[in-house]
């Protein structure tokens, strides 16, 4: 992760995710987590990619911080990880993030992650959003709301199941 070339920081980051299994062994997630704070954002965004997908739960502090980089792939991509390893105390600051946006890629990945850790403190905004414009948007309150075990918007949901016109959210 620390090689001069950046290809090959890419590439180890990249290949640890395609090949490792949970658990990671702890000298491996502390190189991941560690990588959240590499100068490259590259590299950042690549290490919270493979820390959710991995499940790397003790980067969540970490990630939570990364929500705030400077650079957009890198708050994206910590927003996704933090809802892969269902982190329940990031619910806060993800609804926080998803206030901010609102709308776009900002929105669909702070949605997206409260959505996998389906907290009920989260079942008003997926509520809210099932009729959402963005597609991105309803898929992850459809999601949430099904993770949350949430049944007062079945109707609703069969309905979108049979109608709506994106085929991801269907």
């Amino acid at each position: 992760v620390d090689d001069d070339s950046r290809k090959v920081r890419l590439e180890a980051i990249y290949t640890l995710g395609t090949i490792a299994r949970p658990p990671l062994a702890e000298a491996d997630a502390a190189a991941l987590t560690k990588a959240l704070d590499h100068f490259d954002p590259d590299v950042r965004a690549a290490a919270a990619r493979v820390i959710g997908r991995l499940g790397v739960a003790s980067a969540g502090d970490a990630l939570v911080t990364a929500v705030n980089d400077s650079e957009p792939a890198v708050r994206y991509a910590a927003m996704r990880a933090l809802g892969e390893i269902r982190m329940e105390r990031a619910v806060e600051a993800l609804t926080g993030q998803f206030t901010f946006y609102g709308r776009g890629e900002g929105a669909a990945s702070a949605l997206d992650a409260l959505a996998r850790i389906a907290s009920p403190a989260s079942v008003p905004l997926f509520r809210e959003r099932l009729a959402d414009r963005d597609p991105r948007l309803r898929q992850a309150a459809a999601e949430g709301l099904g993770r949350a075990g949430d049944t007062s918007e079945i109707p609703a949901l069969q309905i979108g199941a049979g109608n709506d016109g994106s085929p991801a959210v269907r």
